[in-house]
């Protein structure tokens, strides 16, 4: 997938994600004084990264043989030096590498983020996509119950690490029609977040239909970190008691508890961002480290959606080039860049790339 990933080994947990290759990563090395990556990739770079604070620093032009899918990188075992291979695979090419210098060559575009996974959960009609288009928008508006999912970047839960991680909250509104259910039990891996959505006002089994979807998230491992939230209490009154809501969430394990809320009418709201800002572990999440240029790229795509005149779903390649150099008529990317970015896009399901047969 382009991108160079950091394990911790004893906690089995994936710690960093590189970003930077616009084609595929053949080898990856580590100097002997762990201070430097490198990354022969086939598009015509050897990317490194310094593991101080894994940023990127200037790439090694080094052209790269088509097809060449075992080309390989390697440091010297007590050395600066770094073996590569040149003139088509044909050589080996020996560097001699002042640390000092190469690590101070950090790239100023270089861009450490992290992205949550909330979801919206809950029946058919419970108020789902009013309640996240009103976190994510800060306004009331009325929606038609939701076909299949759709997504926001909530701007009041992003924050930045104190490493300089900029956390970014993108919140999945998931249809709740009974026909989605088996697509939605898979989406539901990886999540860091839950918000699970019920009728409070619904005097015939009101938590039945919470049941289903916290015994979804909680599948494959524990429940995520959770809060029940009772939409829509400007229809009515709550049939369950706030001590009833109380046992329910302590039961189930719901981290967050209970919060009444009206997207209408505001109510609870500033509430459940708080508690959100709470549940959501933003210092356990992977970092990516990635250019400016890819960041760009994303940003832009991701606001796309609620562009209020966008008429049509598909852009071609150009059409988004176009209007990307329209942003910034100094901004220089290549088109590899740009759709690099855009597939990485497509490996979270924001996005779908559609090529011709």
């Amino acid at each position: 997938d382009l991108k160079v990933r950091i394990w911790d080994i004893e906690k089995r947990k994936e710690e960093r994600t590189l970003e930077g290759a616009t084609n595929s990563i053949t080898s990856v090395s580590l100097s002997n004084d762990e201070r430097l990556i490198a990354a022969k990739c086939r598009d015509n770079y050897i990317r490194l990264w310094s593991t101080n604070d894994w940023s990127n620093l200037t790439p090694l032009f080094e052209s790269s043989q088509p097809g060449s899918n075992w080309a390989g990188v390697a440091f010297h075992p007590s050395l600066p030096i770094l073996a590569t291979l040149g003139k088509e695979d044909t050589v080996i090419r020996i560097w001699e590498l002042d640390m000092d210098v190469l690590l101070g060559q950090t790239d100023p575009d270089s861009v450490r983020y992290t992205t949550a996974k909330l979801v919206l959960v809950g029946d058919s009609g419970v108020g789902k996509t009013g309640l996240g288009w009103r976190l994510a928008h800060g306004e009331f508006k009325e929606h038609a119950s939701t076909h299949g999912q759709q997504f926001w970047v909530v701007d009041d839960l992003c924050t930045t690490r104190p490493d300089g991680t900029e956390c970014e909250a993108v919140l999945w509104d998931l249809a709740g029609q009974h026909v989605y259910r088996p697509i939605h039990a898979i989406f539901l891996d990886d999540v860091d977040a839950s918000l699970v959505l019920f009728d409070p006002t619904n005097r015939q089994e009101p938590l039945k239909g919470a049941e289903f979807w916290l015994e979804q998230l909680a599948q494959k491992k524990e429940l995520p970190p959770s809060v029940l939230v009772g939409a829509r209490l400007d229809r009515g009154a709550p049939v369950l008691s706030r001590e009833d809501l109380a046992q329910f969430c302590q039961k189930h394990g719901i981290s967050g508890g209970y919060i009444g809320t009206s997207a209408k009418e505001g109510l609870g709201l500033g509430e459940l961002l708080e508690t959100l800002k709470g549940q959501i572990p933003w210092s356990q999440m992977t970092t990516t480290v990635t250019t400016l240029t890819f960041k760009r790229v994303k940003k832009y795509v991701l606001g796309l959606k609620e562009k209020p005149d966008r008429k049509n779903v598909l852009v071609r390649p150009d059409e988004l080039r176009s209007q990307l150099e329209a942003t910034d008529p100094e901004w220089e990317f290549s088109d590899a860049e740009m759709m690099t970015a855009v597939g990485h896009l497509q490996t979270h399901g924001y996005v779908a790339v559609l090529r011709s047969s």
